[in-house]
């Protein structure tokens, strides 16, 4: 069961699965600085050369409450990439935390760029926590998503098939999706 975060009600949207894609939580187009523009523009392409698509949490068109789409759309995507910096201003920092700990709430791996490692609370300092303005960046985040790549073989091949064999095909079902 899955509590809406708006209502505290029990959700009942239908989510439709987007496996390979991942949710992007960046700053609109016209708040987002030079330096952050470069970076979502290599992770971007990084994505797409791991056969991943994409969507930008900022460009979601839907009709009804845009907070249920977010949470609707973050929902569905197995992977979040959030980007943190001084060039971003508080208010759409605050959107982009609340959206990454609606992912991890979620059971979705959360990665997440910053511009420098100091002064980040505890809970973001992790593996999944890559500074951009080092070197190397692109090759750190490439291998964090070799890793994740290797989970979708993990819950279909090897947790899939134990629900399976002990009759729960709902949990086998999602494991398999």
């Amino acid at each position: 069961m899955i509590i809406c975060p708006l209502t505290l009600d029990e959700c009942n949207k239908h989510i439709i699965p987007r496996p390979k894609t991942a949710f992007l939580m960046t700053p609109s187009d016209d708040k987002m600085s030079p330096a952050v523009k470069r970076v979502v523009n290599s992770v971007t392409s990084s994505l797409s050369k791991h056969s991943l698509l994409f969507l930008f949490g900022t460009k979601i068109i839907d009709l009804g409450d845009y907070a249920c789409s977010i949470c609707k759309n973050l929902r569905a995507c197995a992977l979040g990439i959030a980007i943190s910096s001084e060039d971003i201003p508080y208010s759409t920092l605050g959107n982009i935390f609340w959206e990454m700990g609606l992912m991890q709430g979620f059971g979705r791996p959360v990665i997440l760029f910053v511009d420098k490692r100091e002064n980040l609370p505890s809970d973001f300092v992790r593996d999944f926590t890559v500074c951009f303005k080092k070197g190397g960046y692109l090759s750190r985040f490439s291998a964090l998503l070799d890793e994740l790549s290797k989970r979708e073989q993990y819950y279909s091949d090897t947790l899939g098939d134990i629900a399976y064999d002990v009759g729960d095909y709902e949990k086998a079902g999602r494991y398999y999706e």
